[in-house]
């Protein structure tokens, strides 16, 4: 552990633990110890790429047993075909997520920093499969056979701590860290983390997600825009979505700038698709792992 991941530590414990806490590597083998902490992680030795085969069948998205479904088309799907040849669909990644019982599954995240990704906590944390994820292989701007950035193997995840315990839908929230010789965000471009306090706030602006999603097949991005409220700890929006989607940014642009502002997570047809809200809490997390991992 570096002196700057030791000092973020000693004055944010609060807030998150090192992956030196939680995780040894020993022979192949991860060991565990439950933490009380808000912020939970993992680390894992990175894998060769060959370490990630292809599926026999397009990889599944993960969907909770506590949800009848992960995400939802309200209507008539009016998702758009992306080109990810600029920001900010550049930092948005395809997600293959490999878990600790050999299930393969996909997912989406976006940077917030070189080394950053934020994605939903049921995609680095999987309560059916074993808990921590294997690996995560990372893929920038993927789009179809191409990946303009490359693929990067993760070996260091967060989740927060309620989602890990209790799986609270409302706590769905994860992080991804790159290696230190894989900033790849410096080339993708990053978003800028906003918290809007009040829910007229959120209906002043124009909501946009794009993400990978598994109905598509999984290796193209697809993006929607529309309004939506904030509901506690969530965001709720009549955008379209499928499993495979979940980790795509929720961002809003002002002054020509992009913010994100929530990571989508879940839906249903009947009640609306939903994000974990940036609020100022995980403000403060996302800083903290941010700092500690340049």
């Amino acid at each position: 552990m570096t002196q700057k991941e030791n000092s973020l530590r000693k004055t944010n414990r609060e807030l998150f633990i090192s992956s030196d806490d939680e995780p040894t590597a020993s022979r192949g083998k991860v060991a565990f110890e439950d933490k009380d902490e808000k912020y939970v992680s993992a680390e894992f030795v990175a894998y060769p790429r060959t370490e990630v085969k292809k599926a026999k069948s397009t990889p599944r998205a993960i969907i909770p047993k506590n949800r009848p479904s992960m995400e939802a088309v309200i209507g008539e799907d009016e998702r758009e075909l992306v080109i990810p040849e600029n920001f900010p669909f550049t930092a948005i990644c395809a997600l293959r997520i490999k878990t600790r019982t050999g299930a393969t599954y996909i997912g989406t995240g976006y940077f917030v920093s070189p080394r950053v990704i934020l994605t939903a906590g049921h995609c680095v944390y999987i309560h059916s499969a074993g808990g921590w994820a294997e690996a995560v292989e990372v893929s920038p701007a993927r789009n179809g056979k191409d990946a303009p950035f490359g693929s990067v193997i993760a070996k260091k995840f967060y989740a927060l701590d309620a989602w890990k315990k209790r799986q609270d839908s409302n706590s769905d929230f994860g992080i991804i860290v790159l290696p230190e010789d894989c900033p790849l965000g410096t080339r993708t471009g990053h978003f800028e983390c906003k918290t809007l306090r009040l829910n007229a706030d959120y209906k002043k602006h124009l909501l946009h997600i794009s993400g990978y999603p598994g109905d598509k097949g999984g290796k193209q991005q697809w993006y929607m825009s529309g309004m939506g409220e904030c509901q506690g700890r969530l965001l709720k929006y009549d955008i379209d979505t499928m499993g495979g989607q979940s980790g795509s940014p929720v961002w809003i642009c002002v002054d020509g700038q992009y913010h994100a502002v929530g990571v989508h997570t879940m839906g249903n047809p009947n009640m609306g698709n939903f994000a974990t809200r940036i609020n100022r809490t995980i403000m403060k997390i996302v800083e903290s792992i941010k700092k500690a991992n340049p």
